[in-house]
């Protein structure tokens, strides 16, 4: 159950799992994540034409085909660059999305100030969305790096 309610799918007063599916990368990156009501199957031709756009390392739209061109080349998920400072941290966020709520809530549980973007309502913040090809929420920014998708791990590490 610990890990049913790390990755946001446990329904703790009903003691079971939402059906989650989710296309972890190599170096530990959350890239893809779907989550349905236990009465909602899957689909399998999906789950495949995601994992294979996931593999062209581009930017693929949503109806993109297995075989067909991409849409862009895709940016890299962590910037290099100097380390984290006190104040200088950033989440770029949807409403009602449950990665971002768990990224915020562990930000402020360490008492770590950071500025929330709400990329419904911020022009400049869907840009910058755009601009590095981004698709992965939320977006944590502190200092100079960049880290696309749920990675609690990495942030962690960063204001450590």
């Amino acid at each position: 159950m610990a890990m049913a309610a790390d990755y946001g799918v446990l329904l703790e007063d009903q003691g079971v799992a939402l059906r989650g599916l989710f296309i972890i990368d190599p170096h530990q990156v959350i890239r893809y994540s779907v989550i349905h009501d236990n009465n909602v199957g899957r689909s399998t031709q999906e789950t495949l034409r995601v994992l294979k756009a996931l593999q062209t390392g581009s930017l693929c739209g949503a109806n993109w085909s297995i075989g067909s061109s991409p849409i862009q080349a895709a940016k890299p998920a962590i910037t290099p660059g100097a380390a984290a400072h006190e104040g200088d941290v950033k989440i770029y966020t949807l409403p009602g999305c449950s990665y971002c709520s768990q990224v915020k809530d562990y930000l402020s549980r360490n008492n770590i100030t950071f500025e929330e973007i709400n990329l419904e309502t911020d022009t400049e913040g869907q840009a910058f969305m755009d601009s590095r090809g981004y698709t992965a929420l939320p977006v944590t920014v502190i200092g100079a790096h960049e880290i696309s998708g749920f990675r609690l791990d990495k942030i962690k590490e960063l204001l450590e």
